[in-house]
This record gives C-alpha cells, structure tokens and sequence, in this order.
C-alpha cells in the first residue's frame, strides 16, 4: 500500500514538472495577452462550470468588452484565444503559416470556405 501511494506521489510529481517545463513557451506567449483571473489546475473553467449555452455567450460578450477584441481562456486541455477584430481574425485565418486550424474552425468552413 506505502509503495502504490509513493509511486502515484512520484507519477504526479513528475506530470507537473514535464508539464510545467513543457508548456513554458505557451505560458510565455499567453502572458502577453490579457485574460480572465484563473484558478489553479482548473484555470478559466469555474466562469463556465454549471451554465447555460446562452449565459456562456453573456460571459465571453462581458470579458470581450472588458478585456478588448484579443483575449484568451484556458480549461485543463486547451487553451482558447477570442478575437473579436475582423481584421485580425482575417489575418490569422487567411495565413499560410498559421495553416493547421482546430477543430472549431470546421464549425464555419461553410462560410468562409477553405481558400
């Protein structure tokens, strides 16, 4: 029992240091944007935890407002970055450096197609 409770110690002791060390780019990257106040290991999910679709869309429209047309979220397993700008969602979505889109960008393909 004293061995399986060390090693699950030890298993998650070295999850959070690769995971730590492994998203230190990102991390550097995102504190240039500005963001909601997150908690610890559940990071921006307890805006969102028990709401309706429509309270949601109220959430994301209030911190647009308050923190401008680029902003981000993160719920453990991504990390989402609103741009509300046209000119600047243009410019990320017509890029051939930014080619690889995720998997919310096939929600509208069919209206802004895929040139």
């Amino acid at each position: 029992m004293i061995a399986v409770v060390i090693f699950l110690t030890f298993s998650l002791f070295t999850y959070f240091v690769w995971d730590y060390f492994n998203s230190k780019r990102r991390r550097e990257l995102l504190s240039k944007i500005p963001s909601p106040k997150s908690i610890p290991f559940i990071n921006h999910a307890g805006h969102f935890v028990n709401k309706l679709p429509e309270d949601i869309l109220k959430i994301l429209t209030k911190f647009t407002k308050e923190f401008g047309s680029i902003w981000y979220f993160t719920i453990p397993g991504t990390t989402n970055i609103i741009v509300s700008d046209p000119k600047v969602a243009e410019v990320v979505l017509s890029s051939q450096k930014l080619i690889d889109k995720s998997t919310d960008y096939d929600m509208i393909v069919p209206w802004l197609g895929t040139g």
